[in-house]
């Protein structure tokens, strides 16, 4: 298959762990002899040194990830939003003239604009869900679908009581928990299903856990991801607090495997750790990727605090696979792999006092949490591998492309509340 995939951020100019995931995905469908093409943003483009044949780095985003608190606003940003997409639409065209797809994968259409969404779907297309930018998506595909159907639509929901959503081809979510969110905020697929995000387990392998070696050292938690203030990072600090004031944790220290881009977010993470005057307990900083299988391996327990539904974590996925002990938070996909007692402990999200506690109980008994680490990475190399992720998609792709005929069904659909 040509298979045309549409991402608004690509590696190694990415932020977070779907952009991986899409990569991932991508180098898996070259592998098996598909040719896919990525079309993306220039975000970073001169940053980024790898031999890319196959992507491109040319579409233009609505907003910047360099500085958060960036936003155009009034007459100027109407313009500006006008102008990008007309160029994303221009690209984009380009792009499936000379590349002919037999299918395209639109993977994170957020900033890019409507207009080149819209353009995508005159051909077999399929949305791989893996993040939450449903009002973006609904609000792209209204302004599109010209004044008729929205007046018509308006008046449906005037007569009937009932709300007009967004109707789609096909969607694939990386969660049932996401497909849930979607489905809440007014947007359905003709055709739906979930296929879960993988890891190669060869990158993450599992070893003994460092927690049953550890005798008299001081106890290390670890937490990887995003610095931002829907990921916990907060409540992870002021719950390293209280479980240093416990017998037996006064030594307990922190590494925080991220980044921080939103400045008044550092701000507060600075004054959070002064003030619990942790300063020499808690390391913070951005690690590649590579390094991440000795990091897993090198500490207790992995605090997993995320306090908004985040859709599938692949973070949770590489620690899991990598025998070291999780506490997690239940909010969105990770209650499809987290089993409280069984591969991980559950502490409730938010809660820094909760938290301390399930820290304390797992780092109280190493024989217990390494028995949970091996039930988590059995889980994870059993049920979500990449290779698994990879032929599910595979297959998904080859149904759409199979079908006689391709009909766009793009449009506005009665749901009653």
């Amino acid at each position: 298959m040509n298979i045309l995939t549409i991402t608004n951020l690509y590696p190694p100019a990415s932020i977070g762990g779907y952009e991986q995931a899409c990569r991932d995905v991508t180098e898996g469908l070259r592998g098996r002899g598909h040719d896919v093409r990525v079309v993306t943003s220039d975000w970073r483009r001169f940053d980024v040194r790898d031999d890319e044949a196959d992507v491109v780095r040319a579409l233009r985003l609505r907003t910047s990830w360099a500085d958060p608190a960036f936003r155009k606003h009034g007459l100027g940003a109407a313009f500006e939003s006008a102008r990008i997409q007309s160029w994303n639409v221009k690209t984009l065209r380009e792009e499936i003239a000379r590349f002919s797809p037999d299918v395209v994968v639109i993977w994170n259409g957020l900033h890019l604009g409507a207009a080149s969404l819209i353009e995508a779907e005159k051909m077999p297309t399929v949305y791989y869900l893996s993040d939450l930018w449903v009002e973006g998506l609904a609000s792209a595909h209204a302004s599109q679908c010209g004044a008729r159907r929205l007046v018509r639509s308006a008046v449906q929901q005037w007569l009937t009581g009932s709300a007009a959503a967004l109707r789609l081809a096909d969607g694939v979510y990386c969660s049932r928990a996401l497909r849930d969110q979607y489905a809440e905020g007014g947007v359905r697929f003709a055709r739906e299903t979930v296929i879960y995000h993988g890891i190669d387990p060869a990158h993450f392998p599992e070893r003994d856990p460092h927690i049953a070696g550890r005798g008299s050292q001081p106890e290390r938690i670890l937490y990887v991801g995003q610095l931002v203030p829907e990921k916990g990072v907060l409540t992870l600090i002021r719950g390293l607090a209280l479980l240093r004031q416990s017998v037996g944790h006064e030594q307990a220290r922190l590494t925080i495997a991220g980044s921080v881009r939103n400045p008044a977010f550092a701000a507060s993470l600075e004054s959070e750790i002064e003030s619990h005057h942790l300063r020499d307990a808690i390391t913070i900083g951005p690690k590649p990727r590579s390094e991440l299988p000795d990091i897993y391996g090198s500490h207790d327990v992995l605090a997993f605090t995320s306090e908004w539904a985040e859709p599938f974590s692949l973070t949770l996925l590489e620690a899991m696979a990598s025998a070291i002990p999780v506490v997690s938070t239940l909010r969105g996909g990770s209650a499809e792999i987290v089993r409280d007692g069984e591969n991980a402990l559950v502490f409730e999200a938010g809660d820094p006092a909760d938290l301390a506690a399930k820290l304390g109980t797992m780092l109280s008994d190493p024989g217990r949490a390494s028995k949970m680490a091996t039930r988590a990475a059995r889980t994870v190399r059993t049920s979500f591998t990449l290779e698994r992720q990879v032929s599910q998609v595979e297959q998904h792709l080859l149904d759409v492309t199979s079908r006689s005929a391709y009909e766009p069904d793009v449009g506005f659909t009665a749901t009653h509340e």
